[in-house]
């Protein structure tokens, strides 16, 4: 069986029952989804990356095919299920964390607590809540370009309401809008997105990560307040978040290197997975010497 094949796995997790793959041998990388994301997303990069490291790509709580609980979507919990995995259960004590999308607040969330365990830390397509980049971005602007999508879905019950019975609408509106080449998210990913987008508690789930927004940024300043030492790489598809990243960053961390991806939009380990597998290659042989 080739390092690069990718296995499924279940594992009973604090008050969840956890999906996950696992792929290659050696170190080892975490790589944590954002949303309307699952660990499908990080599948070329995964791959990519398995001659050489253990490579471990969560289904987080609420998503995919992990369980859905109504509680527990605040940073500092979900960042502590995954280490829990991690460490407790595959018996991995040191690590490179790497995040996209809400992934990234999560794997800061996770270096933050565990600075001890964390060696590496990569953010891809990212401002941390209570650095002051979403916050900014969430105010209105009179061209129409900011992140309304923030203030909305945490709106309480009307998000889920209006989106229930369109999700592949509204899935396919994210997958295009926010990519730099819309093809580069096949027919056969937005599928199996909307498979788990679709089941019975997801949106839900989905939706109180917004809604935790500013619990979220409350405890992502207390961590702040120490700066990570771990080397950290921050990327952003040069045609969304490009250098706004590595400036987020940098409030939180001070071995930062990164920047724009070239030809790039939100969805960077699916529009360019050889480029971020190279970076967290990268990182990942610094981090472990």
């Amino acid at each position: 069986m080739s390092k690069g094949t990718i296995k499924n796995h279940k594992a009973d997790i604090k008050d969840i029952k956890m999906h996950y793959t696992v792929a290659g041998e050696g170190p080892a990388i975490v790589l944590i989804h954002g949303w309307p994301h699952t660990n499908y997303g990080w599948r070329k990069v995964q791959a990519k990356l398995a001659e050489n490291y253990t490579v471990i790509a969560p289904d987080i709580r609420g998503a995919g095919y992990t369980s859905r609980p109504e509680t527990g979507y605040d940073g500092d919990n979900i960042a502590d299920d995954i280490r829990t995995l991690v460490k407790d259960h595959l018996g991995f004590d040191k690590v490179v964390v790497v995040g996209h999308d809400w992934g990234s607040v999560w794997a800061y969330h996770y270096a933050a607590q565990f600075r001890d365990e964390v060696v590496g830390l990569g953010n891809f397509e990212m401002m941390i809540p209570g650095t002051g980049g979403h916050e900014a971005g969430m105010q209105p602007k009179p061209d129409g370009k900011f992140f309304w999508h923030m203030n909305w879905h945490s709106v309480p019950t009307y998000p889920e309401e209006l989106i229930r019975g369109n999700e592949r609408k509204y899935l396919d509106y994210y997958y295009t809008e926010f990519s730099y080449n819309p093809y580069s998210v096949t027919i056969e990913a937005l599928n199996e997105y909307e498979r788990a987008f679709t089941q019975f508690g997801s949106l839900r789930s989905g939706l109180e990560i917004y809604k935790k927004f500013w619990e979220h940024a409350a405890q992502a300043e207390k961590h702040m307040q120490t700066k990570l030492e771990m080397p950290v790489i921050a990327w952003g598809g040069a045609a969304l978040m490009n250098d706004w990243c590595v400036e987020s960053m940098q409030h939180v961390a001070t071995d930062v290197s990164g920047g724009g991806i070239p030809e790039c939009g939100h969805w960077v380990a699916e529009e360019q997975p050889d480029f971020v597998a190279n970076e967290i290659r990268k990182l990942a042989e610094k981090a472990f010497g």
